[in-house]
C-alpha cells in the first residue's frame, strides 16, 4: 500500500484524501488548523459550481475542467452520505436592471464567443432571458429586473456541510492519520518534517496543497498572491430563492446563494486585495443593498455572521500542478476551489496510480 502525505487539509487536501482513500492508499494528512477547517478558504466559499458563468473573466479551460468537476461532485458526496451535504443542480441566474442592460449584453456576447471555440455556433449551456422568464424561474425576485442569463446545468454545494461531513468521514477511516494543529516546517521529495518532531518522515508521495501558506516557502509559485473574498450569512424566513443569483453591479459581481432553511450567503466574486481584515462599512452596505434590490424580504433578514479570507491566486487565474519524483505541488485555485478541486484531485491520483 502506497503511503501519501498531504500537507494542507483545506478543500483541495480533503478532496485529495477522499480520492486517495478510494484508490487504496494510506494517507497522513497534516494541517495547522483544527479539523473544522474554519481557517481555510473552503469555509468562506459560497460553494457555487458555475463553470460557464466564470468564463467571462477567465480562461475557457475553467469551463472544460469545471464541467468534469461538476460531474464528480455527486460521486464524492455519495461517499460522505448523500444526506450529509446539501447539494443541488437547479442551474444559476445572472440578472440585471434596465440601467445595466448593456453590461448584460456584453456578458452574453463574451460568453457566446468564448464558448463558440468549444461548441461551434450552438450554445445550449445558457440562454438569454427577459423579465417574464425570470419571473417563472424565480417568482419572488424584483419584477423590475429586465434581463438575465440562465445556466440550467450549474449547481451548488454547501461548504459548511462538506467541511463537517468530510471531517467526520475521514476520521472514521482506518487508512488515514490526520495530524491537525501540526505545522510542516520542511519537506521534499518523499519526506517531510514537522515542528512537533525533528525526525524525517518518509512517504511514497508528498502532496503540497497548502494554498496561500505556500507563498512563504515554495519557489515553484513565486507569483502566488491572495485575492480577497468576503461573504455574509443571512437568515431570511420570508425569502425563497431556488438557485444562486448573481446581480450585475457597477463595481463587481454580487451573488446571493440559497441554502437549506432560508439560509443565504451573499458575497462579491473577488476583490483585488490581500487583506484579511473584517468587511468594511462600504462593502457591507453594497452587499446588503444588492440583496435588498433583488428581494425586499431581505430587509427583515437577520445577519448571522460575516467571513473573510484570501484565495491563492496565480497571475493567469488558473491552477497549477507541479510534478516531481515523490513530490507534487497543487495551488492557485483562486475563487474556483469547489468548481475545480475534484478535477485536479482526479488528475493527481491518476498520475500517481500510473507510476505505481
Amino acid at each position: 500500500m502506497q503511503r501519501l502525505a498531504i500537507i494542507g487539509a483545506g478543500l483541495m487536501g480533503r478532496v485529495l484524501a477522499l480520492d486517495a482513500l478510494s484508490a487504496g492508499f494510506h494517507i497522513t494528512l497534516f494541517d495547522r488548523d483544527d479539523k473544522s477547517g474554519q481557517k481555510s478558504c473552503a469555509y468562506t466559499a459560497a460553494g457555487m459550481l458555475a463553470p460557464i458563468a466564470e468564463v467571462e473573466h477567465d480562461d475557457v479551460l475553467i469551463y472544460s475542467w469545471g464541467v468534469q468537476s461538476l460531474a464528480r461532485w455527486p460521486q464524492i458526496l455519495a461517499i460522505l452520505g448523500n444526506d450529509r451535504v446539501w447539494f443541488q443542480q437547479q442551474g444559476s441566474l445572472i440578472v440585471a436592471f434596465a440601467q445595466d442592460h448593456q453590461d448584460m449584453l456584453h456578458l452574453r456576447d463574451c460568453l457566446a464567443l468564448k464558448l463558440s471555440h468549444l461548441k461551434g455556433n450552438n450554445h445550449p449551456e445558457f440562454e438569454f432571458i427577459r423579465q417574464d422568464t425570470i419571473a417563472l424561474l424565480e417568482p419572488e425576485l424584483n419584477p423590475k429586473l429586465s434581463t438575465g442569463l440562465f445556466f440550467p446545468d450549474e449547481g451548488q454545494v454547501s461548504s459548511d456541510d462538506f467541511l463537517n461531513a468530510s471531517a467526520e468521514y475521514l476520521q472514521s477511516q482506518e487508512n488515514i492519520d490526520w495530524q491537525d494543529r501540526t505545522e510542516v516546517i520542511e519537506f521534499g521529495e518523499h519526506w517531510l518534517k514537522t515542528a512537533q518532531s525533528d525526525a524525517k518522515q518518509e512517504y511514497d508521495w508528498v502532496i503540497d496543497s497548502r494554498g496561500l501558506q505556500a507563498k512563504q516557502s515554495v519557489n515553484e509559485f513565486p507569483d502566488l498572491h491572495g485575492v480577497r473574498g468576503e461573504v455574509m450569512h443571512l437568515q431570511a424566513p420570508t425569502v425563497t430563492l431556488n438557485r444562486p443569483v448573481r446581480l450585475i453591479h457597477p463595481r463587481y459581481s454580487i451573488y446571493v446563494v440559497p441554502r437549506a432553511n432560508h439560509h443565504y450567503v451573499i458575497g462579491a466574486s473577488s476583490i483585488e486585495s490581500e487583506d484579511f481584515s473584517p468587511p468594511s462599512v462600504q462593502s457591507t452596505l453594497e452587499l446588503l443593498s444588492a440583496a435588498y434590490s433583488l428581494h425586499r424580504g431581505f430587509a427583515e433578514a437577520r445577519i448571522l455572521e460575516t467571513r473573510v479570507n484570501c484565495r491563492p491566486t496565480l497571475p493567469d487565474h488558473l491552477p497549477k500542478i507541479i510534478y516531481k519524483p515523490g513530490l507534487i505541488h497543487v495551488n492557485g485555485l483562486y475563487r474556483h476551489g469547489y468548481l475545480l478541486a475534484p478535477f485536479l484531485s482526479a488528475k493527481i491520483i491518476e498520475y500517481i496510480k500510473g507510476l505505481a
